[in-house]
């Protein structure tokens, strides 16, 4: 019920949290409970780093405007003893601005601590970034246009349907990656500095959402989530008269970011990005042998577990990068970025209990979709607000493919080395497994 009616419900809470902004909460935790009932349904593990901080902090907000609510409704009550009549005092008019400030700052506080970690990540002080010689070793080292070659591959590329765009991304960013990682390094650390004035808050805002955007026209990877969230920051920030921040509320902003990870979902996204890729993708294969290359965005709201190859994760006798090609080892990605990783041909991609999973999930999606058709319904999954998108331009035969005619999806696992030639991507695999799973009407 809950994944039939789910989006139903989530939009008709937040309508109503337009005349009764404390329904919002239920907005939030519908939310929450439609991403844990699609994984427990199809036993698939979604990933939750751009959501749960959105989640958090939103459903914290809601839960003050509603204790903050039930107190000015009974300020009158609590007014008249002297024990409870301190749980009053953010109502008072001029306390009352003050408590919202505060508060406002406070959950920006708990935000920026996504980025401040990330960023103190990447040094290797917190995340074990193995055998790096420096704190420097990330920015140095790490080859982030390795990431258009991959996203190119998997066809992520937002700009990959464009003549020349993704050969001149590529060549543009090897030339400018140790600068521009020097400059994201720093700039997630930044925050630290910026509770002094709301003008420097707004300013690394900016910076971060303008960081989101470039993150996805390079990789299609796009936190559009996080974008919403920062540019409610900005105008809420843009709304406050005070522009310093008193010293004792900067000293609790900073130790607040700081503890942050002791309360709620911080993520720490640090690794290195190499050129040997485990890809796993699907394909679908029609009555007459024809073959279609399947877009992530396919499989709806567990598109992102299919983007970042978490099927079957296991991947035993597979480079031992993890999703689109990272890795945590300073070593193991100067030997991957050589296409010097080692393969096992004799271990398979899937055990028995991975395979009997994806089949499930296929022959329930499989069906939903062929439901939707033979009710008159089309499936628009390109409409679906992916956190990793398909190039939508990129699988045009497959989206006019009549998915009726489909006879089975062919799950595709590689160990591939990525390239580039001077001209455009060059790819060499090193192991390639195939699996099929049939779709029994098809039979």
């Amino acid at each position: 019920a809950i994944l039939q009616y789910g989006t139903i419900v989530i939009v008709a809470f937040a309508a109503l949290s337009i005349v009764r902004p404390g329904m919002a909460l239920f907005v939030f935790l519908s939310f929450f409970y439609n991403k844990k009932a699609t994984s427990e349904a199809f036993d698939l593990w979604i990933s939750p780093t751009d959501w749960i901080i959105v989640f958090e902090v939103a459903t914290l907000l809601v839960l003050f405007l509603i204790v903050a609510q039930g107190l000015a409704r009974a300020q009158p009550l609590l007014g008249r003893y002297r024990a409870t009549r301190a749980l009053t005092w953010p109502l008072e008019h001029k306390d009352e601005r003050k408590f919202q400030r505060y508060l406002l700052l406070s959950l920006v506080s708990v935000h920026m601590a996504n980025y401040f970690f990330s960023g103190l990540a990447k040094t290797g002080w917190i995340v074990d970034l193995i055998d790096t010689p420096d704190p420097f070793a990330w920015a140095l080292a790490n080859e982030t246009q390795n990431l258009v070659l991959v996203t190119w591959y998997l066809g992520k590329l937002p700009t990959m349907h464009w003549e020349g765009i993704p050969q001149l991304s590529y060549e543009i960013m090897s030339q400018i990656f140790v600068p521009l990682n020097f400059l994201v390094l720093f700039g997630q650390m930044a925050c630290l500095l910026c509770f002094s004035r709301t003008l420097h808050l707004k300013l690394i805002t900016l910076f971060y959402d303008a960081m989101h955007v470039i993150i996805f026209f390079a990789t299609g990877i796009f936190f559009w989530k996080w974008i919403i969230l920062n540019t409610t920051i900005l105008i809420a920030l843009h709304t406050l008269k005070t522009k310093t921040i008193p010293r004792t509320i900067n000293g609790f902003l900073i130790l607040l970011m700081l503890g942050s990870g002791f309360l709620f979902y911080i993520v720490n996204l640090a690794w290195f990005d190499t050129k040997s890729l485990n890809a796993a993708y699907m394909e679908a294969v029609d009555m007459n042998g024809e073959s279609y290359r399947v877009p992530t965005n396919y499989f709806g709201s567990t598109s992102v577990t299919f983007a970042q190859g978490r099927i079957g994760r296991s991947f035993e006798g597979y480079f031992e990068t993890g999703t689109f090609g990272n890795t945590y080892d300073y070593k193991e990605m100067r030997k991957a970025n050589d296409c010097a990783l080692t393969v096992d041909p004799a271990l398979p991609a899937l055990t028995e209990e991975e395979y009997n999973t994806l089949n499930r999930f296929l022959t329930r999606h499989h069906n939903y979709v062929v439901g939707r058709l033979e009710a008159g319904k089309a499936y628009h999954y390109n409409w679906y607000p992916h956190h990793i998108w398909s190039n939508v331009f990129a699988f045009e035969p497959f989206r006019t493919l009549d998915k009726r005619q489909i006879a089975l999806y062919r799950y595709v696992v590689e160990s591939v080395c990525l390239d580039y030639n001077g001209e455009g991507l060059e790819t060499e695999i090193i192991k390639r497994e195939t699996y099929d799973f049939p779709i029994a009407s098809a039979q």
